[in-house]
């Protein structure tokens, strides 16, 4: 029965129930992916003026959604040729509460201050059920958990909670009307620490700022508007996710009960059981602590036509929280510890200017702005490298001594004093036998630059940005060349009888010794000649299927892109319409309509898909492309009523 079967490139006839790779046109037809949100976000917030000097003011916000996913894959799919489909339904709740006092005295005409101090309660919780399941034994119903088989059902449930509670205190002085000093501190605590740790962390911070237009000698300087000094010292603490303190017990499936790649045991097949989990439980793990320095200086000319801001920085985080391997002696695979330290220095700089301003009301202003930063990973507790995502052959790591999120894999042979590749007698680089850095994932800098085009009511802004000189795994091309899909593999070329007589393969065969000859007596192969730095070589269909040349058995080094590119990030037209008839009599200030458009055009030399989509997604792993989606396009509408 040919139900639903589709053509592929590894299914042309569709003769076979598994395509291998789903048809993008069949998947489009047939995969159903939904999800269904329904979100409340709410606040209330009330204040109560003690004295003409102390504010009291106490803020609740509630926000929770539920989120209803339904996956199905109809018999023939890639992903599951039985059929599969998973239902579930995710809800999270957050309550946020602010307790606040604020005093406000001025001391003298020289001399103002402000104090705060402040309560706040933080509660998380989500849930999660759901169940997947393959083999259907109707194909002919609609989508339901009970088309499968008992055995192939695998239900599962999810609960976390987090609370959290500070107490904080801010104080700011103004001294001249042009000297501000703030200082702040907080103390936390949460419930996502083990007992044998403490669970209150204390990270203060500080800022001066001086702005010295203010004065005599700059009040009536016609050029200078408006110039600020300022420097920052802070210190902030990051609490570890929740259940990372204890060791837990798991259902005893198959992919926890397995020989390596060999047999399973499954526990559901005898009843079901549990056993303990493969991840150890850290009780002695601390916050994650990062403190910066930071000094910046904001300036504005021409009665703030014009205005330039520069901004550099240095940080270290301590005590960074990443998941370790440890000695399989201890009956465990990993464990969640404060494992490394990292530094970051950086520069920013932004510039904003009125290209023209006419009386009339139209205004164009550009906003060009700039960014560098440059970290290093300083100790890993002495381990040379730790595995942060990715896949076993090809990963994105912390490595001491390199930026976070290093690239790390299987590569060439080099010379340990040259550099060079190192090649067999056939002119073909050999794979080293030891993995190490690839590649470095972080861009050299960053920018962007934006254009305001404004005309009384109406309003256009075009937003570009551009990153350059980082490097990406294109995973993609690996797998592509292996297929021979990939479309600088069907080259086919010929060469003479001598040159078919002299050039090698990978596997030390010559050209006219691997092929028949043409009726011309030349010798026509699917590949290119080539030169890896050793002489001209044959990189024929047999070297990217068998040899070196796939990413499946080559080294992963050679997919490693160095790539810039340019993104037009949004557009946005808007329009403001005020009524005064309507303000009068319903109160109503203004309607303002606009109409936005995201990501709509991508510059940039990288083959593959898209250079800022990453496997791993939201992660500490980064620069890694396997089949990855591009980056979605969006279209937004919005209609405001100001009352």
């Amino acid at each position: 029965m040919f139900l639903r079967r589709q053509s592929s490139y590894r299914n042309q006839l569709g003769n076979s129930n598994n395509p291998g790779f789903d048809n993008p046109f069949w998947t489009i037809d047939n995969v159903r992916d939904q999800t269904r949100v329904q979100r409340l976000i709410g606040a209330l917030e009330l204040t109560y003026d003690a004295t003409n000097w102390l504010n009291i003011i106490n803020r609740t916000g509630v926000d929770t959604y539920t989120d209803r996913r339904s996956t199905v894959y109809p018999i023939g799919a890639g992903q599951s040729p039985t059929g599969q489909i998973g239902q579930s339904t995710i809800q999270e709740t957050q309550i946020n509460n602010d307790l606040i006092a604020r005093a406000t005295h001025d001391f003298s005409e020289s001399l103002g201050g402000t104090l705060l101090v402040g309560a706040n309660i933080n509660i998380r919780r989500g849930e999660q059920v759901g169940a997947n399941a393959t083999n259907f034994i109707n194909p002919f119903s609609p989508p339901q958990l009970d088309n499968t088989l008992a055995d192939s059902r695998q239900p599962f449930n999810l609960v976390l909670e987090q609370r959290t509670a500070a107490a904080y205190a801010q104080v700011d002085l103004a001294f001249f009307n042009q000297l501000y000093l703030t200082g702040t501190g907080r103390a936390e605590t949460a419930s996502t620490f083990g007992p044998e740790t403490s669970s209150t962390f204390f990270f203060p911070a500080g800022t001066l700022a001086w702005q010295f237009t203010k004065l005599a000698p700059f009040t009536e300087n016609k050029v200078l508007s408006f110039g600020k000094a300022r420097l920052a010292y802070g210190s902030v603490g990051v609490q570890p996710t929740p259940y990372l303190t204890r060791t837990y017990y798991v259902p005893g499936d198959a992919n926890i009960i397995a020989d390596g790649w060999g047999t399973t045991l499954d526990a559901a097949n005898y009843g079901g059981g549990f056993v303990r989990s493969n991840v150890q439980g850290n009780p002695e793990i601390k916050p994650e602590r990062k403190t910066e320095l930071e000094g910046g200086l904001d300036l504005r000319f021409w009665q703030d036509r014009i205005n330039f801001s520069i901004t550099g920085y240095t940080n270290r985080t301590k005590d960074a929280i990443l998941t370790v391997p440890v000695a399989a002696t201890t009956g465990f695979v990993s464990t969640s510890a404060n494992a490394a330290e990292i530094e970051n220095k950086g520069l920013e700089i932004s510039l904003g200017a009125d290209v023209i301003n006419q009386p009339d009301g139209f205004v164009w202003n550009i906003a060009p702005n700039y960014s560098l930063n440059r970290n290093e990973v300083t100790d890993l507790s002495g381990a040379e490298s730790i595995f942060l995502n990715g896949f076993t052959g090809t990963s994105s790591r912390a490595v001491r001594g390199y930026q976070m999120g290093a690239l790390w894999g299987s590569r060439w042979e080099r010379n340990s004093e040259t550099g060079s590749l190192v090649f067999d007698t056939n002119g073909f680089p050999i794979q080293a036998a030891t993995e190490g850095i690839i590649g470095d994932p972080n861009p050299r800098w960053r920018g962007g630059l934006g254009n305001t085009f404004s005309y009384k009511g109406l309003s256009l802004n075009v937003l570009f940005d551009h990153v350059d000189n980082l490097d990406v795994w294109n995973g993609t091309k690996g797998a592509l060349y292996s297929y021979g899909t990939a479309k600088d593999t069907e080259a086919e070329t010929t060469v003479s009888a001598a040159d078919a007589a002299t050039l090698r393969l990978w596997n030390s065969q010559t050209v006219a010794q691997r092929y028949q000859p043409n009726a011309d007596g030349t010798y026509t192969f699917r590949g290119s000649v080539t030169d890896f730095g050793a002489g001209p070589v044959v990189a024929d269909e047999q070297w990217y299927r068998n040899g070196l040349g796939n990413g499946f058995t080559g080294p992963a080094e050679q997919f490693i892109e160095n790539v810039s590119y340019t993104r037009l990030r949004e557009i946005t037209l808007a329009y403001s319409l005020k009524l005064p008839w309507l303000t009068e009599r319903a109160k109503l200030q203004s309607v303002d309509v606009s109409l936005t458009g995201r990501n709509l055009a991508l510059w940039t030399d990288y083959t593959g898909v898209d250079p800022e989509t990453n496997l791993t997604g939201v992660s500490n792993g980064r620069g890694l492309d396997y089949f990855n989606n591009p980056s979605t396009r969006s279209y937004i509408m919005s209609l405001n009523f100001n009352f």
